[in-house]
């Protein structure tokens, strides 16, 4: 079969399969939703991007529409009365409140833009709207991947609609992938960095093409903190092209010179943001903080959650 065709098959079906995920999962149910939409909705009515606010009557208008769609008996809590007017408020809601001041702004920014062409709805149709924003870079990504599998194998390869179809029916990637939530833009921005890493390993490394790769890196930085798992894997991956060099002591030296210019490069551009953007630059410094505790507790030998973390 024509790889061109089953290719557009798999995508064709991935896109079904995601409209399916949106329309059996109840409105709010995805992971977060509530405070992730409260983010997109408030850039969506003009707050900067660099420093917004958490909007309490935003919050009572979602709280009204997660009792009108029985939100309290799907997540296992009893239905408050009377209503909370805030998350913080809010069973279940209480423990992650908002994510404003938590998460990078790009995607928030990218899906405000979704908001103010079909102002004026419902938050539920808003809401929807979000969740076919998130399907189309779900769908992306599963493009992506099979890019991934094509440098490796070649287009001819039944890998390739082998791991596309895998990424696709996984559950946890699909129900994440139609949520309202960053999650669905970074997993697409992940894939495409390991892609040029893939590309470029097998067409050959250039500085130009480093600072692509890097370039593309830090604008992931504005999406989701979640892309710092790549600093294991790219530096890696250079490591591992510059060792198959013939000359290897060169190719060490380059390395040493081209990693200090990215440390560099990394240093200046975070001094940078401090300097003009001191919100988006707490959002990493908390999320650091957040990572290094976590760690210390896991090497302690205390890897289980407390006993009121996602009981049901």
């Amino acid at each position: 079969m024509n790889y061109k065709l089953t290719l557009l098959i798999i995508l064709s079906a991935s896109l079904i399969l995601g409209i399916i995920y949106i329309i059996i999962i109840p409105p709010w149910q995805s992971p977060d939703e509530p405070t992730h939409f409260e983010y997109v909705k408030v850039l969506a009515e003009g707050a900067p991007p660099w420093a917004p606010q958490p909007r309490p009557d935003l919050q009572k208008t979602i709280i009204a529409s997660l009792d009108q769609h029985d939100y309290w008996r799907w997540v296992g809590v009893n239905r408050p009365s009377p209503l909370p007017t805030t998350f913080r408020e809010s069973p279940f809601l209480f423990a992650a409140p908002t994510q404003i001041g938590k998460n990078p702004p790009l995607y928030y920014l990218l899906a405000s833009l979704v908001l103010r062409v079909s102002g004026g709805r419902s938050v539920e149709a808003q809401l929807y709207r979000l969740r076919a924003l998130s399907l189309l870079f779900t769908v992306l990504t599963v493009w992506v991947v099979w890019g991934c599998a094509r440098e490796i194998f070649g287009s001819s390869s039944p890998f390739c609609p082998a791991a596309a179809a895998i990424t696709a029916l996984l559950p946890q990637f699909m129900v994440v992938g139609t949520s309202v939530s960053p999650d669905p833009l970074i997993n697409l921005f992940g894939a495409v960095a390991v892609y040029l890493a893939l590309r470029f390993q097998r067409t050959g490394f250039t500085f130009s093409r480093i600072l692509i790769i890097l370039f593309w890196y830090g604008i992931a930085l504005l999406v989701s903190y979640k892309c710092l798992i790549l600093c294991l894997a790219l530096p890696g991956v250079l490591l591992i092209h510059l060792l198959f060099q013939r000359d290897r002591v060169l190719s060490l030296k380059r390395l040493f010179i081209w990693a200090g210019l990215v440390l560099a490069g990394i240093l200046l551009a975070y001094s940078g943001l401090v300097w003009n953007f001191p919100g988006i630059a707490r959002v990493f410094i908390i999320r650091v903080n957040i990572f290094s505790t976590t760690l210390s507790t896991y090497l302690s030998g205390e890897a289980h959650f407390p006993m009121e973390y996602w009981h049901w």
